[in-house]
C-alpha cells in the first residue's frame, strides 16, 4: 500500500512509497488525492508537497519523477509520448466532465507529440458490473448515446474514454 489515507501504518507506507522510488529510479514521487472530478495539477520538481490535493490528474514533462494515483474500481489511464506523461482517475463523474479529453489537450498545449504518444488503459469495473442509477445512470447514458429510460443503466467506462484515443492522440 502506497497511501496513507486508508489507515495502513505510516511507517509501512512510507517504506513502499521509498521503494518505488527506488525501483524506478526517480528522485520524487507524487500522489493525486482524488476528488472525482476532472481537475488536474501540473507538476515539476520544484513542487514541496507530494501529496496533491484535489485532483484527478496529473501531468509532467520532467525526468526522474514518478506520478501515482489510487484506483478501486474507477478507470486509470496513462498517455505519454515518451516525453509528457499524464495519469488520470477517471471515474463516473470524470467520464462525464470528459476528465480524458481535457488532460489530452493540456498536455498537446505543453508539446505532447500526438504521433508518438499512447494511451493505456487499467484495469476498471466492467460494464456488466457498473450498475448505475439516477444522476450517473443519466449522464453516463447520454455520453454513450444511449437511449435511457428510468431504471439502472450499466456503463462500460472504456468505451466512454476510448474516443479520446482516437480523436485526440492520431493526427
Amino acid at each position: 500500500n502506497v497511501k496513507y489515507e486508508i489507515g495502513d501504518d505510516s511507517e509501512s507506507v512510507a517504506s513502499n512509497r521509498k521503494k518505488i522510488m527506488q525501483t524506478l529510479g526517480v528522485d520524487k514521487q507524487y500522489f493525486a488525492k482524488l476528488t472525482h472530478g476532472n481537475e488536474m495539477k501540473i507538476v515539476d520538481n520544484n513542487l514541496e508537497q507530494t501529496e496533491i490535493n484535489n485532483v484527478d490528474a496529473l501531468i509532467t514533462s520532467e525526468s526522474k519523477l514518478a506520478l501515482g494515483l489510487s484506483i478501486a474500481d474507477c478507470l486509470p489511464i496513462v498517455i505519454s509520448d515518451g516525453i509528457i506523461l499524464g495519469i488520470i482517475h477517471a471515474g463516473w463523474r470524470g467520464t462525464v466532465l470528459q476528465i480524458a479529453d481535457k488532460i489530452v489537450k493540456r498536455m498537446q498545449d505543453m508539446g505532447l507529440n500526438a504521433n508518438k504518444a499512447v494511451a493505456a488503459f487499467g484495469p476498471c469495473i466492467c460494464k456488466n458490473h457498473f450498475e448505475t442509477e439516477g444522476e450517473a445512470a443519466i449522464n453516463l447514458s447520454r455520453l454513450a448515446g444511449d437511449d435511457y429510460k428510468g431504471g439502472k443503466y450499466f456503463a462500460d467506462l472504456i468505451e466512454l474514454n476510448k474516443p479520446v484515443s482516437y480523436t485526440h492522440l492520431r493526427a
